[in-house]
């Protein structure tokens, strides 16, 4: 069994920006030019911290740099001779380092699905005409740049994810032919619903993904709150920004919200059954003959990653064989060679490179 891990090197041909890229479109895209002022000093202080050129320090690198700036001035509160709520005190710069920090992480979302909607399919769809129903597809990405690309193809993709219960059936169901897609971070057209909205009639265009059932609460009443987000929401899929707005109402576009935020930290057990997608991954990389890395770069930011790799790995009694493809794959190399030795690498963007060569000798 072949797994594909893909990262942002696979869509950047598509037209998706890479890290870097996308900090600096989602800077300009903030209103004010007051923030877009403060946001580019932080990223300056970030590249001098990380020994980077401003140019190079990436959105994930940089919201992980306003976290640990607004704890500094958090902790700077304790000099403070008022409380924090007082006026123009260090624990007000800390909420003002959060707010334009959250304002780039939500512009950033929006650039990513509104760049899904004009991407390039053409290399996307040469990779996907390379790969059959015992192949997995495993990827941090947001876009839907592989629906897209499968849909244009007449493939069918399945998301990893069982049949909702509640008499709830998905509607879009996969034959045996499909391929399996496990979006690890989420995806841009993944919103999240309270359980109420989802029993009832949906709108046109909406799928219903995941609701948890807990034993404990079999009868209660689907309104009734649990105060843990993975039972009190559900994950669903919106064909249309109509059919979002329609499904949340008021909380449109926040709901956006079924991506946890850029930055090293993200904590996907807030998205409604992105657990169970993670579980299966670890199930998949345990089996895996083959992994082939596409555009990822395994950076500093990537460590839950790491960590299910290294897990995985752990549990097998020898390791699958490795090809990374990405024109620095000698860099990722050295960079998890500790995990993954003795790659193949292939030094070129996927776009240029021949599949049907490539993967010719891969166990399938």
């Amino acid at each position: 069994m072949r797994v594909f891990l893909l990262g942002a090197g696979f869509s950047k041909p598509c037209g998706l920006p890479l890290s870097h890229e996308l900090l600096s479109l989602a800077i300009e895209a903030v209103g004010s030019e007051g923030r877009q002022q403060r946001l580019r000093q932080i990223r300056e202080e970030c590249a001098q911290c990380s020994g980077l050129n401003v140019g190079d320090v990436g959105i994930e690198l940089f919201l992980d740099h306003c976290d640990r700036l607004a704890e500094l001035w958090r902790m700077a509160q304790h000099f403070e001779t008022l409380g924090r709520y007082c006026g123009a005190v260090s624990w007000d710069t800390a909420i003002e380092i959060q707010s334009v920090s959250g304002e780039v992480d939500k512009k950033a979302k929006g650039i990513v699905a509104d760049r899904s909607l004009t991407a390039d399919l053409t290399p996307a769809k040469k990779l996907l005409g390379q790969l059959t129903p015992t192949d997995i597809v495993l990827t941090t990405n947001f876009d839907t740049v592989l629906e897209r690309a499968a849909a244009n193809a007449h493939r069918s993709l399945s998301i990893g994810l069982p049949p909702v219960r509640e008499g709830r059936v998905l509607r879009c169901q996969h034959g045996p032919d499909a391929i399996r897609l496990l979006k690890l971070h989420g995806s841009v057209d993944w919103y999240l619903a309270t359980r109420r909205a989802c029993v009832g009639e949906l709108p046109q265009g909406v799928d219903v993904l995941y609701m948890k059932v807990d034993d404990n609460r079999e009868g209660h009443a689907s309104d009734t709150r649990s105060g843990e987000l993975e039972h009190d929401f559900c994950l669903t899929r919106c064909a249309t920004a109509d059919a979002a707005r329609e499904l949340v109402g008021d909380f449109f576009p926040d709901h956006r919200a079924a991506m946890p935020r850029f930055g090293g930290t993200k904590q996907p057990h807030n998205l409604s059954g992105l657990g169970l997608l993670w579980a299966a991954a670890a199930r998949d990389l345990r089996d895996a003959t083959q992994l082939i890395c596409i555009g990822f770069s395994f950076s500093d930011q990537d460590q839950l990653i790491r960590l299910l790799l290294a897990n995985s790995l752990r549990a097998r009694t020898s390791p699958p064989s490795v090809m990374l493809v990405d024109p620095s794959s000698c860099d990722i190399a050295r960079r998890i060679g500790h995990l993954l030795p003795n790659p193949k690498l292939v030094k070129s963007p996927h776009q240029d490179v021949n599949w049907t060569s490539v993967l010719e000798d891969s166990p399938v």
